[in-house]
């Protein structure tokens, strides 16, 4: 019987590679196929991966042009296009590992499921560079629908990364794959909202993925990739409320205006996170994109955008 499961790791980064690839290599079960996509990398991913060739089905490639310097959702795309005849995808970064169980818990779900479902997560908790937990995340609820997670999200009710997924390739492919966002910055929560307007997301009830948090993550360098991340914000945003799918299916459940107060409330904690001073950026520029994502004339959002800079102490 052919496995069902691919997991798809986009290399670049070796530090932790072999620590990912052993924890792979003491899965419970072995029934999965490995893709490993090498990002034209200039550290030698490949005497890693053949330290491994006798303890798993790997299908290794080295890309001859480096994507993801330029667009991360490219190269993770072009890493999935590797894939086989699997049913499943678990895109699994270079520096995160995966609890022994986590392969036989998702082969365990029913076929039902299987054929109901197009996402499926596993609990997190975060490690740093010596393999100590630095954070829990709180427990993700069992099953919840796109429009739960993604308000959960604009909240900060929750945590969310792309390894702790794994997604039916049909859907990915039903959707067209991750859109293209800098630095892939919120691409994986949007593909998790597209892939799931007629189903559930759920958690899987065992396995655990350790994220990895270290200086060479984009997530933690905060203020070098501000710009970015506050770019492909507001283009997550937007592509949110042009989804008319997830906006009727919220707004069964919320307000046009409470909606609107969330993305407010969200968008200026984001500005505040990524230390936004609106004397150094062309705030007339933000007023704009305001104007357009949370409504309220271009006059109301320049005093909202002054008010933000008084309280922030930024006068």
């Amino acid at each position: 019987m052919k496995p069902i499961l691919a997991i798809v790791i986009p290399a670049y980064k070796s530090k932790f590679l072999y620590e990912t690839l052993n924890a792979l290599s003491k899965q419970q079960s072995k029934s999965f196929n490995l893709y490993i996509g090498d990002d034209n990398s200039p550290e030698n991913i490949r005497s890693i991966v053949n330290q491994f060739d006798f303890k798993l089905k790997i299908n290794y490639k080295k890309f001859e042009n480096n994507l993801g310097g330029t667009s991360l959702t490219e190269h993770w795309n072009r890493c999935i296009e590797m894939v086989e005849h699997e049913d499943w995808i678990w895109l699994l970064p270079d520096d995160d590992v995966p609890s022994y169980e986590c392969v036989s818990t998702f082969l365990g779900v029913n076929d039902l499921d299987l054929k109901q479902e197009a996402l499926f997560r596993f609990q997190t908790v975060h490690i740093d560079e010596f393999n100590t937990i630095v954070y829990r995340p709180p427990l993700q609820p069992e099953v919840e629908t796109n429009v739960d997670f993604i308000m959960r999200k604009l909240q900060y009710e929750c945590n969310s990364s792309v390894a702790e997924y794994i997604f039916s390739k049909k859907a990915y492919y039903n959707v067209e794959g991750f859109k293209n966002l800098p630095l892939g910055w919120c691409a994986d929560d949007l593909l998790w909202c597209k892939i799931s307007h007629h189903s559930y997301i759920k958690t899987l009830p065992k396995g655990i993925v350790c994220l990895r948090q270290s200086s060479l993550n984009i997530s933690n360098n905060t203020i070098l990739y501000s710009k970015d991340k506050i770019d492909a914000k507001y283009l997550f945003l937007q592509e949110l409320i042009k989804d008319n799918l997830f906006i009727n299916k919220l707004l069964k459940k919320y307000t046009h205006k409470e909606f609107k107060r969330i993305l407010a409330f969200h968008i200026f904690s984001e500005l505040k996170n990524y230390k936004v001073n609106f004397f150094k950026v062309n705030f007339i520029y933000y007023a704009k994109r305001n104007s357009n994502l949370i409504g309220g004339s271009f006059f109301k959002n320049i005093y909202r955008i002054f008010r933000y800079q008084i309280k922030n102490h930024l006068i």
